[in-house]
């Protein structure tokens, strides 16, 4: 799995590719943390290209998107591939994680923030 990210303005995209095991998720999290740091209103996480995720990951992000909401920073997922749609769903993240279907509804959600 890896992790590309682009820090814009107020912003850090992340695109997830291949597996999100426990590495990849440590690597989220430093992004995360150093978002909190700098005080940026959102962490946009593309999906579409990640393929799976283990049941550790689950609780991980539930945890962190708790973090997120703390430091009042718009976690949201988007375009989120099947095999992550399925998992969410079985683990019931999907009614807590921000899961929207394009970047542009990730925008809109963050502008009514």
């Amino acid at each position: 799995m890896s992790l590309n990210t682009l820090y814009l303005q107020d912003c850090c995209f992340v695109e997830a590719k291949g597996e999100l095991d426990a590495d990849t998720y440590r690597q989220m999290i430093q992004i995360l943390d150093k978002a909190i740091a700098a005080k940026l209103r959102n962490v946009w996480v593309d999906c579409e290209q990640a393929t799976a995720v283990s049941t550790q990951v689950l609780r991980m992000m539930l945890q962190h998107s708790s973090k997120a909401d703390a430091a009042h920073i718009n976690l949201v997922f988007y375009q989120v591939s099947p095999q992550l749609q399925t998992a969410f769903k079985n683990s019931g993240l999907d009614s807590v994680l921000r899961i929207v279907p394009t970047i542009k509804e990730a925008y809109q959600y963050s502008r009514q923030q």
